[in-house]
């Protein structure tokens, strides 16, 4: 045992002086992420991390990060081979298996292209092969769903229909009309599209008509699809004045509202009460998440441990007569210092069953 081991050190050594280099670029080829002429891959101005993980075991791994134009180059690894892993801050990963390591000078370039996993942004209807959404994996994804009983009840694009430029205008309308046609395939009944920004230096209702042709034309394509396209209360399109403006505008029953309740009232500075009084009529859907003031700006907590006045929206919700989901957001990708969501999760549930039940006799009797 001792020899061997001895064996298996030296083995290791003698591995870790023949070294080379792996190199390579990431590409991301979603358009809005393609910056200028001078950004070759079509990264933008991010850094994305990449890993080299030996298929020895004796091997080290290596880590880098791209610059901001997709370059990378591992220094001094072990001759050998490696898969190369890279990811981003939308779950979206790309991988490359198998690449050679010389033991001197550096490997062949590795070429990354970001591909979204199950649950990536924006492209997981890919077809390409494996892909739960994917041509090839969607009926057993439906089936998937079917045995364990449960139902998708929106797709959350994030086509943003106030952009100016024609080509990332039409990139966000395509991108918005796929999701449409995805959640057709799902029977899933909605798919949330953002209204987003109100540039300042453009007047209001220039953007209110973009976001309203775009309205129509994403209407246009769901008919007869089962489909509604909803706008949510997000970025500058958070409160009920703007909102309003648009949505008593707008000609299709095919497009409502997804009211982010934390949005309305931390951003757009507006009690429920109020918002559901001017736009109750158009909301079918709601998102919920709590949060409390912090050094200027909001961390978010459990269900009801902070100050989004939670268990008086889902009161008012009932009253109201909403049938539709509740659906819990927890963000722990962007936000990594909050709770876990095994626990996060059954937390929303447990509250929103008190809340629910609250609410229920609550109710006048008839």
């Amino acid at each position: 045992m001792r020899l061997a081991g001895i064996s298996s050190a030296l083995l290791a050594v003698q591995l870790h002086c023949l070294a080379g280099n792996l190199v390579g670029y990431l590409r991301d080829p979603n358009w809005y992420a393609r910056k200028s002429p001078s950004d070759p891959y079509g990264v933008g101005y991010y850094e994305y991390a990449i890993n080299a993980n030996a298929t020895q075991p004796l091997l080290a791994d290596g880590t880098a990060a791209t610059d901001v134009f997709g370059r990378f180059q591992i220094s001094n690894l072990p001759a050998g081979t490696y898969n190369v892993i890279a990811w981003d801050v939308w779950w979206r990963s790309a991988m490359v298996f198998a690449v050679p390591v010389p033991a001197s000078g550096s490997s062949a370039t590795v070429d990354l292209r970001l591909h979204a996993t199950m649950w990536g942004y924006p492209t997981f209807w890919e077809d390409t092969g494996y892909h739960e959404f994917g041509k090839a994996q969607l009926a057993a994804t439906k089936a998937d769903l079917a045995a364990a009983e449960l139902r998708i009840c929106c797709l959350g694009s994030s086509a943003r229909l106030h952009e100016t430029d024609p080509s990332k205008r039409k990139g966000q309308i395509d991108e918005a009309k796929r999701f449409i046609d995805l959640a057709q395939s799902l029977s899933a009944p909605f798919v949330r599209v953002f209204g987003d920004q109100i540039p300042r230096n453009e007047p209001k209702q220039d953007v209110v008509k973009r976001v309203l042709d775009g309205l129509a034309e994403l209407a246009g394509h769901a008919k007869g699809s089962g489909v509604s396209v909803l706008i949510e209360s997000h970025g500058d399109f958070c409160n009920s004045p703007i909102l309003l403006d648009v949505l008593s505008r707008t000609t299709a029953s095919s497009v409502g509202l997804l009211w982010d309740v934390h949005h309305t009232v931390v951003f757009g500075s507006e009690k429920p009460v109020d918002t559901l009084e001017h736009l109750g009529r158009y909301v079918q859907h709601t998102h919920l998440k709590d949060s409390q003031p912090k050094a200027g700006a909001v961390q978010y907590v459990l269900t009801g441990d902070g100050t989004i006045p939670l268990a008086e929206t889902v009161r008012l919700l009932v009253r109201h007569g909403y049938k539709g989901f509740y659906s819990f957001e927890w963000e722990k990708r962007w936000h990594p210092e909050i709770e876990e969501p095994d626990v996060a999760f059954p937390h929303f549930v447990e509250r929103m069953k008190t809340y629910l039940a609250t609410s229920a006799s609550s109710q006048p009797t008839q």
